[in-house]
């Protein structure tokens, strides 16, 4: 009996098949070039599962995803470090203590704890449209972060991570 019908009606099945795949082909496409979800398993953050959200919108307080390059005391690789100071603040270091707008934040070690001696990230001034200072909030005596490589670009920045766990 299905001989004697349209071809259309023949392959209604499949035709619909073709829809809702993609239809979700289309959905995941739109929500993943916006979101995307990821774990982390260093102990410089206190979460492990996120949300990275692609934004041009960071503020003091927010987690970060960026790449960072290879150099002596870290291998290279995407890291996820919170902003503490933002551009037009005033950073200042002294004798390895950091301060932001006068308030102390933290001080930076003279050897990682693998023993590789770290030069730390010497400034005085206002901190440049477009740059970021970022610690670890996690192991923040451990972290490997602003204090030692400097700022953070707004370029070189990712997107913004939303803690879920």
């Amino acid at each position: 009996m299905s001989r004697n019908l349209p071809p259309l009606h023949r392959d209604k099945k499949l035709y619909v098949w073709m829809l809702i795949c993609c239809g979700i082909f289309f959905l995941y496409t739109a929500i993943t070039a916006r979101f995307s979800p990821g774990i982390t398993l260093t102990k410089s953050v206190p979460f492990r599962f996120f949300i990275a959200v692609k934004t041009k919108d960071f503020k003091r307080g927010d987690h970060i995803i960026f790449y960072r390059p290879k150099d002596k005391a870290f291998p290279g690789g995407n890291l996820i470090k919170m902003i503490l100071c933002v551009p037009g603040d005033m950073l200042e270091e002294k004798n390895r203590d950091y301060y932001c707008n006068g308030k102390y934040m933290l001080t930076a070690k003279t050897i990682s704890r693998t023993g590789v001696p770290l030069k730390h990230f010497q400034f005085k001034g206002r901190i440049p449209e477009n740059c970021y200072f970022v610690v670890g909030d996690g192991d923040i005596k451990n972290a490997y972060d602003s204090r030692y490589f400097g700022f953070v670009k707004r370029q070189e920045i990712k997107a913004r991570v939303i803690p879920l766990w």
